[in-house]
């Protein structure tokens, strides 16, 4: 019931309030992952005015660092359910680390290097910003930072 209320409210936002600017078309489809856990996968398409065409653009909806205390809800939601667990060095026994081919890296390639802007890498994958505040904040046991 509560993913439903989220999802429509999420829908509205996309829809109605245009929150990534007006739309051509979208589908949505929701699915059920291990355990009935509900997920949804938006296709969005935008008018052309509105199509994001530049890192920059990319930069106002997408962040990959810890938000600041000024927003409080924001960075509890990061911090409680954004964060990838600690992994390699320390936490060896991680899920995340495939087999000892990898020598305890992590196979979502975590962590992740400080970046001063975001950037598209050799592959063509975008490099979000993530620039070191220095500050750190306990996850599971261990100090992780941005």
């Amino acid at each position: 019931m509560m993913f439903r209320a989220k999802l429509l409210a999420l829908k509205k936002q996309i829809v109605e309030k245009h929150v990534f600017g007006e739309m051509a078309a979208y589908v949505y489809v929701v699915e059920f992952r291990k355990r009935g856990l509900p997920h949804v996968h938006f296709l969005i398409i935008l008018k052309n005015g509105y199509k994001l065409k530049w890192l920059i653009d990319y930069a106002k909806f997408v962040s990959a660092e810890i938000p600041t205390m000024a927003n409080p809800s924001l960075r509890n939601i990061v911090l409680k359910h954004m964060m990838h667990r600690p992994c390699g060095k320390l936490n060896p026994e991680c899920s995340c680390i495939k087999n000892s081919k990898t020598h305890g890296r992590c196979k979502y390639e975590y962590p992740k290097s400080f970046t001063p802007a975001t950037t598209t890498n050799i592959a063509g994958y975008h490099e979000y910003r993530r620039q070191n505040s220095g500050e750190t904040t306990l996850i599971r046991k261990y100090q992780l930072d941005n």
